[in-house]
């Protein structure tokens, strides 16, 4: 059995597995978690498993624990509490976005959601808030068929996204000055109200994005899909009534 060589009380088989040398509350916290100052919700919001589940499912650019021999290490080589040099970009609410999107799986979706929830509560400018409100849109809507409190979710985060979207793509152009990006609460609220049978509610929704210049998406064409939609809808239900006088 391992110790701890900090506080000296024994070592879990996870740690053991990471090849860990102190435990998790023992070791200063560096990495992207220590640079956002998001320790104390990394610890409060996780348990150990969790935690050691997320530093190996966070990955980008392939870059990630590092394997010495078989067994992972992470004190020194974990993009997110390691002391790997790290490439800061963004905000803290815009890179819990990006860590969110990386367990956006089946199998560990409830772990994406906390951290989506952590990056809503943190994110404070509208170009912050859009990065949030895109993931959690995707996330929530992913699940929809367990429960309808994930479509319920994904429709607060598409609204909540639409709020935002005139100040949102002013900022954007000013500051960032690159291709607008889509809007994953236009489009996926259309397609919710679209499957509805609200057609009126798509259209505004399809006609707002593309006034407001979000790309991504062929808003002219799900407007002129919704209007026929409605037309033939109002046809049928002409001819019933005329059949029934």
């Amino acid at each position: 059995m391992a110790f701890c060589r900090i506080c000296g009380k024994p070592l879990t088989w996870i740690q053991n597995l990471f090849n860990r040398t102190v435990h998790d509350t023992c070791r200063e916290i560096h990495g992207y978690i220590g640079h956002f100052q998001l320790s104390d919700w990394w610890f409060s919001s996780f348990d150990e498993d969790e935690r050691q589940y997320i530093e190996l499912a966070f990955t980008p650019l392939g870059l990630g624990i590092i394997h010495e021999g078989a067994r992972p290490t992470a004190e020194g080589n974990s993009l997110l509490t390691g002391s790997r040099g790290l490439q800061v970009y963004g905000r803290a609410g815009t890179f819990l976005a990006n860590l969110a999107e990386w367990l956006n799986k089946p199998e560990c979706r409830h772990l994406a959601r906390r951290v989506i929830e952590q990056a809503e509560a943190i994110a404070s400018d509208p170009l912050e808030k859009h990065d949030v409100f895109q993931v959690m849109v995707v996330v929530n809507y992913r699940d929809r068929k367990k429960h309808p409190t994930f479509l319920h979710a994904a429709i607060r985060a598409c609204q909540k996204q639409i709020d935002i979207a005139p100040e949102a793509i002013r900022l954007w152009r000013s500051q960032r000055r690159r291709t607008v990006p889509t809007h994953n609460g236009f489009e996926q609220l259309a397609i919710i109200r679209e499957k509805e049978g609200n057609y009126a509610a798509a259209i505004r929704l399809s006609q707002a994005a593309l006034k407001q210049g979000w790309r991504g998406v062929d808003w002219e064409g799900r407007i002129r899909r919704c209007k026929r939609k409605a037309a033939e809808r109002e046809g049928k239900i002409s001819l019933v009534r005329r059949s029934g006088e």
